[in-house]
């Protein structure tokens, strides 16, 4: 575990995923531009929340701070929330940002500031108030003044709080975009920060101080609980020792539950006693005054106890990421190898099962936290994402610092910040020859390194140099010579399609790791392959003019991973002895694979005609794109097929073995002649094929012409498509029912639609109602539903032909949150029946109602207790003053919400 590294990684760049076309794209048509981009809008660009994932107790000292967090935003714009770090300010604010979500009566961004430049706060503000549109053209923008004129127009658009998290240094709000004083902008603000002094200067009217202990009985309720002490009976015998432990962690929140975390499980009185002796020991007089000698006791425990070293390298590694930086699995496994002096023998899934154990670990463990996003139907924990807490990371660097010699080198990692144009030899270290690790990651600023500051560096292993704004060309030329051991070299340029000579990165003859970026490759072919024996490769928006033939199969036993997307498409579908293109089939023989990522522009090959025998390795994560449709930036553990006009029954043998482990299924623009979508989709809904897609969460699909039904359901069976949460109907010109009874057994149960959160149709033009009443009944977890452009559309439920009782309908849709109804000239009804029976909908959930040009539709379907929880009806006030009401109380109530949601 020797090893020599220096982070310089404070500014990494901030990584979104984007549902939009490269401009590179030329290929992808406008329609499915427009598709794409309705679907980023769709998949909620402009949600009122965005989640944070907490892991939250309740005690009387940490819900009294609460309190007095929400009494300060009644009355002041700028509360700061200050104390020592650790002791809980972001998971209180997480805390309060779900609450107020939930509310949904303000708009709530959430910003970790940490070490970011301002460019870097200023876009993630704006990523939540743009659309996908705005973001783009917000991108675009170089000067500061332009995206703070830009945020500061967007935000007088909503009543809004944001949330500063992790401020360490002042911050300009008016540069930035906010200015407070602006009677027009509706916005109040929070800081967390460790220093009250930077809250006061920032302008706070009112600060709070998080206290730094909690009380005993406090802290045995946290350690009770990270602990499960109670939960295996063979523990009481030891809770004395226990709560001894506790009493060591000093009240200290974070410290508590990483010294909890690590203890869970554990049944042996030994090792209950051995924690408290190394508890009681002195704490190293080595520790950095940044770290809280208590916290450096308790959380150097939790290390001692990785019994792996890879565990323990894993932790160190996870502190050369930036402070506050999400952690990619994938990233981690790139710095790992760089790091690994002896090579790790695993390869494929067996090497990805291994990293993958240790991120799962270090969270249990509590050294690393989970990453969530609100995404589609659900909040997802995203598995092969983490984050490093601030001060678990301030106590990995002094643990590096203090046991592995040249680890760390803190001086240089001060100095070499974003702050840094240009690094010349003067810049280089003492003992260069020990320096083994460099990272650059995101210091944008950076543009230069002089050839003299690698002199000495021939031990160097890993270099990430992805985000700064060096030329690649200059660097092969002028510096890769010196770096003949390099095992992993990352490179993302900032400029596009500069052209790289591949023969400079021959001399490499131990690389394991290529990433080549938005760079220009002419040509890729057999003598790089046999030179460079690669385990990952990644190009992906790299321009690849040609790749010869044989040039994967001869990486058959190394290669690991493959990220292709937004670069080459050119694949061809059989090989040719005397071809120039490489053919699809070489993919075959990669044994090891268990990443592929890749866009294919030949339609034959998604075909079961097309080489019905072929198999590629079932890789573990994938996105299969027809043409390069889209770009996204974490497409490495997606899941997606993006398939053109096929038939699923009638896909290629390759493609089913994904089919088990899709989340994500794109079709558009199907290519039949037949009036029955069982010919166009029937492979997903009916029949043995959807079986194999038990995984399946979104299905979108468009521009259909000629089919009259989309699914064939009945009322009996059990669900076969249990995690569908979102579907998509995009410019269905032809279709006229999206679900059809058939009364059979072969086809898709009803409770299969059960699951689903959010539903979207557009442009779906022959439509005459939504659901057939058996399949608005098992539709329980839906949670948004918006209908647009669909010119024949009647009603959303159907007549029930059995004589449904009004009753019975006033329980549809229990969690439905948000409806949205968008030009439907023809709408009379949500349900069909609710006129003759005078219905009235209970929908206890409904926050939202949007409804613009539905002439016909004047009635609201509620009664004087409906939707208690509507605070929002967003309509002309022209067509609310023409709605028909019940009785006098019902108009009061609900013309009292719409009185307010025009203020």
């Amino acid at each position: 575990m020797e090893l020599a590294c220096i982070p310089i990684v404070e500014h990494a760049t901030f990584a979104v995923v984007k549902w939009c076309v490269p401009k590179c794209c030329e290929s992808a048509s406008s329609q499915l531009r427009d598709l794409l981009i309705r679907l980023r809008c769709w998949a909620g660009c402009f949600p009122g929340v965005e989640y944070q994932l907490i892991d939250y107790v309740s005690v009387d000292s940490i819900e009294n701070t609460k309190r007095s967090v929400y009494a300060a935003l009644e009355n002041k714009s700028v509360i700061g929330l200050w104390g020592m770090g650790g002791v809980g300010k972001t998971t209180l604010m997480r805390k309060i940002n779900n609450e107020m979500g939930k509310k949904g009566n303000i708009f709530i961004i959430w910003v970790t500031v940490s070490h970011n430049p301002i460019e870097i706060i200023q876009y993630n503000i704006a990523r939540r108030l743009c659309s996908i549109e705005q973001l783009e053209e917000f991108k675009n923008k170089d000067e500061i003044q332009v995206r703070a004129s830009i945020i500061s127009d967007r935000l007088k658009k909503f009543e809004s709080l944001i949330i500063f998290d992790d401020v360490w240094k002042d911050l300009n709000f008016t540069e930035i975009g906010i200015d407070i004083d602006d009677e027009n902008l509706r916005c109040k603000i929070v800081l967390t920060s460790r220093d009250q002094d930077i809250c006061r200067r920032l302008g706070a009217e009112h600060m709070i101080k998080m206290y730094a202990r909690l009380d005993e009985t406090e802290s045995w309720v946290f350690f009770a609980k990270y602990s499960d002490i109670y939960k295996n009976p063979n523990l009481l015998r030891i809770k004395h020792i226990a709560k001894e432990i506790c009493r060591k962690c000093a009240g200290l929140p974070l410290a508590i539950s990483v010294v909890a975390k690590t203890l869970r499980g554990e049944t042996l009185e030994s090792k209950w006693n051995s924690c408290l002796n190394f508890l009681n020991d002195d704490c190293p007089q080595r520790v950095p005054s940044y770290v809280v000698e208590n916290m450096y006791r308790l959380l150097k425990f939790s290390y001692e106890r990785l019994e792996e070293d890879d565990l323990k390298m894993g932790f160190l590694l996870c502190s050369v990421f930036a402070q506050g930086q999400e952690i990619q699995l994938r990233d981690f496994i790139c710095y790992d190898i760089g790091a690994d002096k002896c090579v790790r023998q695993d390869r494929g899934q067996r090497s990805l099962n291994t990293y993958r154990d240790i991120f799962i670990n270090l969270k249990r463990k509590g050294l690393l936290q989970d990453v969530v996003e609100e995404k589609e139907d659900e909040l997802l924990k995203k598995e092969n994402s983490a984050r490093m807490h601030d001060v678990i990371r301030d106590v990995a660097i002094s643990i590096a610092q203090t046991e592995f010699e040249g680890f760390f080198k803190i001086e240089k990692f001060i100095k070499w910040n974003s702050s840094i144009q240009n690094l010349n030899s003067t810049d280089r270290l003492q003992n260069i020859n020990e320096v083994q690790f460099l990272s650059f990651n995101g210091n944008n600023i950076l543009e230069s390194i002089h050839p003299d500051f690698f002199e000495g560096m021939e031990n160097l292993l890993f270099l990430d140099l992805r985000g700064t704004s060096i030329s690649i060309k200059e660097f092969t030329e002028t510096c890769l010579q010196k770096l003949a051991k390099l095992r992993v070299l990352m490179f993302k340029t900032l400029h596009q399609n500069i052209t790289v000579d591949i023969t400079d990165f021959f001399l490499l003859q131990h690389l394991s790791v290529l990433c080549l970026q938005n760079v220009h490759i002419t040509e890729l072919n057999q003598e790089f392959s046999k030179k460079l024996r690669l385990r990952c490769i990644d190009f992906s928006n790299t321009m690849i003019d040609i790749i010869r033939p044989n040039f994967f199969s001869i990486l058959r036993n190394t290669l690991e991973e493959l990220n292709m997307q937004g670069s080459y498409n050119k694949w061809k579908a059989f090989n040719q002895e005397d071809g120039d293109y490489v053919a699809f089939e070489e993919l075959k023989d990669l044994k090891n694979l268990h990443s592929l990522h890749i866009d294919i522009d030949d339609k034959t090959i998604f075909s079961h005609e097309y080489a019905p025998s072929l198999v590629i390795p079932p890789v573990e994560y994938f996105s299969i794109r027809y043409i390069s449709a889209y770009d996204e930036q974490r497409v490495w553990s997606s899941n997606i097929l993006f398939l053109p006009s096929v038939q699923l029954s009638n896909v290629a043998k390759w493609l089913q073995v994904l089919f088990e482990k899709t989340k994500k299924l794109y079709m558009c623009d199907f290519e039949i002649d037949n009036n029955s979508a069982t010919q166009a989709i029937s492979s997903v809904i009916e029949q043995d094929i959807v079986k194999l897609l038990c995984n399946l969460k979104s299905l979108v699909v468009g521009y259909l012409s000629k089919q009259k039904n989309l699914i064939q359901y009945n009322t009996q069976g059990d669900p076969i498509l249990p995690k569908l949460g979102h579907l998509v109907l995009w410019r269905m010109v032809g279709i006229e029912n999206i679900f059809v009874n058939t009364g059979t057994q072969t086809i898709i149960p009803a409770k299969s639609f059960e699951r689903l959160g959010r539903i979207y149709i557009y442009e779906c033009d022959r439509l005459k109602f939504i659901f057939p009443w058996n399949v608005a009944e098992c539709v329980v977890y839906l949670e948004e539903l918006e209908i647009s452009f669909c010119s024949e559309l009647e009603n959303i439920i159907e007549k029930d032909d059995q004589g449904v009782s009004g009753s019975k309908a006033r329980t549809l849709f229990p969690k439905l949150r948000n409806i949205k109804l968008f030009n439907l000239p023809n709408l009379e009804n949500v349900w069909k029946q609710e006129c003759d029976e005078k219905s009235e909908m209970e929908w206890h959930s409904l926050n939202y109602l949007h409804v613009y040009n539905c002439k016909k539709l004047n009635r609201l379907f509620m009664g004087e207790n409906s939707a208690p929880a509507l605070h929002s009806i967003d309509c002309s006030k022209e067509w609310f003053d023409k709605l028909l009401w019940e009785d006098q109380q019902t108009e009061r109530r609900f013309n009292g919400v719409f009185l307010n949601s025009m203020i």
